[in-house]
C-alpha cells in the first residue's frame, strides 16, 4: 500500500491511496490513476512499489515523464519526496509509514519548505560491513570530507554522505604520519576548536625584527625516508545503467510473483526441480511480454536479465558469481539495492544488479546457511557460517537490522618467505638470518600482531625456513596460511573452540617435526602450552593482540582458566617456559613491519619478562630498510643452543654499530 500526492498547476492538492504494487497513469479510462489533461498521454507512465522503493517507467508518452526536473528514458528508482512530473501534474510517492506521519502536519507546508523535509540520503553511502575488516572512503577535494558535520546550526548534508553523531571535543595527541584536522563551523582547520585546549608543547619565541633568525642546523645524517601515503579505498557511485538494470529485475520479479506462489522458496532452501523448470518458462514469457510492451529499459540485455532473475529465484543471486570469482576477496551488501565487492589490490567495484528486495536476500542467506552444513534456525537474525571453500559469511537481518546486511570474506592464502619480507622492508637481513637460525634449531616462536594478514604472513615466512623433508602440521580455522612444504598437513577447524585441543594433542603425538598454530585464542592457547610442556618443539604460533604485553596477558588468562585451581603465577611460568622468541608485527606506516624481536627471560612481579633484541626505528639514520632496524646490544641466552642444533648465528649481528 502506498499513497500518491497529486498537485496540479492552479489546482488543489489531493491524495490517493493504492492497495496494489503496480499502477498505470494516463488520461483515459482503464488507468489506475487518471489525469484528465491534454498534455497527458493515454497511457503515460507506470509506477511500481516494492519494499518501500518505487520504480517509474515512461510508456513512450508524447511529452515525456520527468523526475526532479529531469526527463527519464528508462526505468528509474524514486524515493519518498521525489517529484514526478506528468504533464501539468506533479506526483509525490509516499510509503505507508511516510503517509501516516504526513497526516499529522500540513502537506503543503512540507512540500514548500525544503528545510522541514528530511534530507534524502544516497544509498551508496550506506555501506557498513559487520566486521572491522573493510571500511571505504570517498574522494574529496577537502580534507574534512571524512569528518562528520557538527550538530549546532543548519548544516547542508551532501547527498552522498550520512551525517554522523556530534563530535565531542577531546584532547588527543596527533598520530605520527596522520594529519590532525578538526572541524569548526563546518570548515576544515588545522587549529583545534576553542573548546579543545591546545597541546602542551613548548615553542621557541618568535624572533624580533632587529634580531636575525638563527641559521638552520645542518645534520650530516640523511633524513628518514618519507612514509608512503595511505591508500584510499574509493566506493564507486551507482550508475544510471546499474539503476536501470535493477529496476528491470524488480519489474520482472514482481510480475512473476503475481502469477506464481513463491512462498515455498522462503521456507525451503532446496528448490524442487519441477518448480525450477516451471519458473524458467514463466520468466522467459514475462521478459518477452515486457519487451513487447516496451516496459524494459532501452539498453536492456534480455538474455542477461533472464539469467539474473533465475539466479535470484532459484540460486544465490549475485552472490553466486562473486563466490566463483577468484579475483574477489570480500563482498558487502548494506541493503538489497547496493552490493559492493573488493578485488585483489583493494579496488572496490559495484555489482549490478543487486537483489530485488529483502525477501530475495533472506532466501540467499537461507541457501548459503544450508550449504554450510548448519541450516538457518527459525528466528535467527544474526548468522555466522563458514561456507565450503573457507568463505566466511556474516548476515544481519530484521529485527536486529532494518534491512538485510551480508558480508562475505574469502580466505586469503598467504604464502611468503623471509627473503620476500626483507625485500618488502618488513624486516632486516639480520632479523631474517636470526629467525631462520631459530627455526632450524627448533626454537618455539610466538608471533603477535593486530589483524590476521600480518600474523599469517610472518608465520608463513617462518614455515618457509623449515628444512625440506620435515613434516609440518598447520592448524588453523581457515585455509589462509600457505606453506611451501610438500610434507605439510593442513588441519582446518570448523569449530576451533571444540576441535583445537583434540587436534593439538593428536598432532603432538603424530610425530610431526613442526607444529604451526595460526591463533592461540581460547582453549587453543592452553592446549598448545600443554603440548610444548610434554616435549613438542619447533612450534610456530600466532596471536591477535595490539602488543606483546596484551598478548602475553591474554594468553596467561586462557591458560589459567583452562586449568582449574592453577594460579596466575603458574600460568606465567608455563608460558615463559614454552616460548623462546617473541615477534611483534604491525602496520605503523601502512606497511607490514616487524616492530620488535625479543627473547623470553622469565617472570617477574609485572608478568612475563622479555628483552628486546631488534627494534624498529623509523627515525634511525642511514639507508632505508636495514637502517630502520637497530640492535639493542643484547645477545640471546640460547645462542649456544641454537649453534649446537645447526643454526648459524654470528655474535657480531647483536653488537651495536
Amino acid at each position: 500500500m502506498f499513497t500518491i500526492v497529486i498537485s496540479e498547476k492552479g489546482g488543489a492538492e489531493r491524495r490517493e491511496t493504492f492497495d496494489k504494487t503496480e499502477i498505470n497513469v494516463g488520461r483515459v479510462q482503464g488507468n489506475d490513476l487518471i489525469l484528465g489533461k491534454g498534455n497527458v498521454s493515454k497511457h503515460h507512465a507506470r509506477l511500481l512499489s516494492r519494499d518501500g522503493r518505487f520504480v517509474v517507467t515512461d510508456l513512450k508518452s508524447t511529452n515525456g515523464t520527468y523526475v526532479n526536473g529531469r526527463k527519464i528514458a528508462q526505468a528509474t528508482v524514486v524515493r519518498d519526496g521525489d517529484k514526478i512530473y506528468v504533464g501539468d501534474f506533479v506526483l509525490r510517492l509516499e510509503s505507508v509509514e511516510a503517509s501516516a506521519s504526513a497526516g499529522a502536519g500540513t502537506p503543503s507546508d512540507a512540500d514548500e519548505s525544503p528545510s522541514k523535509a528530511p534530507p534524502r540520503l544516497n544509498p551508496t553511502a550506506r555501506l557498513s560491513p559487520p566486521t572491522a575488516a573493510m571500511t571505504a572512503s570517498r574522494p574529496s577535494a577537502s580534507p574534512s570530507s571524512s569528518a562528520p558535520p557538527p550538530m549546532p546550526g543548519p548544516v547542508r548534508v551532501a547527498p552522498s554522505r550520512i551525517p554522523g553523531p556530534p563530535r565531542v571535543p577531546q584532547r588527543t595527541e596527533p598520530k605520527v604520519g596522520i594529519a590532525s584536522v578538526s572541524v569548526a563551523g563546518g570548515r576544515a582547520s588545522s587549529v583545534p576548536p576553542p573548546s579543545m585546549p591546545p597541546p602542551l608543547r613548548s615553542s621557541p619565541p618568535a624572533p624580533s625584527r632587529s634580531t636575525p633568525p638563527p641559521p638552520p642546523v645542518r645534520s650530516s645524517a640523511p633524513p628518514p625516508p618519507p612514509a608512503p601515503a595511505p591508500q584510499t579505498r574509493i566506493v564507486p557511485p551507482k550508475t544510471a545503467g546499474e539503476t536501470a538494470r535493477q529496476a528491470d529485475l524488480i519489474s520482472v520479479i514482481d510480475r512473476v510473483a503475481r502469477g506464481q506462489d513463491l512462498s515455498v522458496l522462503d521456507r525451503d532452501p532446496v528448490v524442487p526441480p519441477e518448480l525450477a523448470s516451471r519458473l524458467e518458462v514463466v520468466v522467459r514469457e514475462q521478459v518477452t511480454a515486457m519487451q513487447r510492451e516496451s516496459a524494459l529499459s532501452d539498453d536492456c540485455d534480455v538474455e542477461q536479465l533472464q539469467r539474473d532473475v533465475l539466479r535470484e529465484l532459484i540460486g544465490l543471486g549475485p552472490f553466486e558469481t562473486l563466490l566463483s570469482d577468484d579475483t574477489v576477496v570480500d563482498a558487502y551488501l548494506s541493503n538489497y539495492g547496493r552490493l559492493l565487492a573488493e578485488r585483489m589490490g583493494g579496488q572496490i567495484v559495484s555489482v549490478p544488479p543487486s537483489f530485488s528486495g529483502n525477501a530475495a536476500v533472506a532466501r540467499a542467506v537461507l541457501r548459503l546457511a544450508h550449504q554450510s552444513g548448519q541450516p538457518k534456525r527459525d528466528g535467527e537474525d544474526i548468522i555466522e557460517r563458514r561456507l565450503p571453500g573457507g568463505t566466511q559469511m556474516w548476515a544481519f537481518g530484521p529485527p536486529t537490522a532494518s534491512d538485510w546486511a551480508v558480508a562475505l570474506r574469502k580466505p586469503k592464502r598467504v604464502e611468503l618467505s623471509l627473503a620476500e619480507l626483507v625485500r618488502a622492508g618488513a624486516l632486516s637481513k639480520s632479523i631474517a638470518t636470526f629467525l631462520e637460525a631459530c627455526v632450524t634449531a627448533y626454537v618455539n616462536i610466538l608471533v603477535v600482531g593486530l589483524g590476521t594478514a600480518p600474523v599469517a604472513g610472518m608465520l608463513s615466512a617462518l614455515a618457509s625456513a623449515v628444512p625440506a623433508g620435515e613434516r609440518i602440521i598447520v592448524l588453523q580455522d581457515a585455509e589462509s596460511i600457505g606453506v611451501a612444504q610438500a610434507l605439510s598437513i593442513p588441519l582446518t577447524l570448523s569449530d576451533p573452540g571444540a576441535q583445537a585441543p583434540r587436534c593439538i594433542r593428536a598432532a603432538s603425538r603424530f610425530g610431526a617435526d613442526r607444529l604451526l598454530v595460526a591463533s592461540l585464542a581460547g582453549e587453543t592457547g592452553a592446549a598448545t602450552i600443554d603440548a610444548i610442556g610434554e616435549g613438542t618443539e619447533g612450534v610456530m604460533a600466532g596471536m591477535g593482540a595490539p602488543s606483546l604485553r596484551h598478548a602475553l596477558s591474554r594468553l596467561t588468562s586462557h591458560v589459567a582458566l583452562s586449568r582449574p585451581g592453577a594460579s596466575i603465577d603458574a600460568a606465567r611460568e608455563a608460558i615463559a617456559g614454552a616460548f623462546d622468541v617473541l615477534v611483534e608485527v604491525a602496520k605503523p606506516d601502512g606497511r607490514v613491519r616487524v616492530l620488535r624481536v625479543a627473547e623470553v627471560v622469565g617472570t617477574d612481579d609485572r608478568g612475563i619478562a622479555s628483552r628486546d633484541l631488534f627494534v624498529y626505528r623509523p627515525d634511525a639514520a642511514g639507508a632505508a630498510g636495514e637502517a630502520a632496524y637497530v640492535v639493542t646490544g643484547t645477545s640471546p641466552r640460547f645462542s649456544a643452543d641454537v649453534v649446537a642444533r645447526g643454526g648459524r648465528i654470528d655474535p657480531a649481528m647483536f653488537r651495536r654499530k
